[in-house]
């Protein structure tokens, strides 16, 4: 468990995420948990498939102008 804003036993997604990583018992991404656990991994991977597909893009010759939107829809 962890506090979050006071709050005792309120485990956070970020804290979540982290304890996951560290229970792996691997010293090298254990040590990277704390840089993991923040990551925006949506926001990361909408900016590898706009790089990868402005980049297929460019290589066929074609105007790519970043696709009908730039945000994900939160449902």
């Amino acid at each position: 468990m962890s506090v979050d804003d006071g709050q005792i036993g309120v485990v956070t997604p970020v804290q979540q995420r982290a304890d996951e990583i560290a229970a792996t018992q691997d010293p090298l991404l254990a040590s990277a948990a704390p840089y993991l656990a923040v990551s925006d991994h949506d926001a990361e991977f909408d900016y590898g498939l706009e790089l990868l597909i402005a980049g297929l893009a460019a290589k066929a010759g074609v105007a790519y102008d970043g696709g009908p939107s730039t945000t994900r829809s939160k449902v």
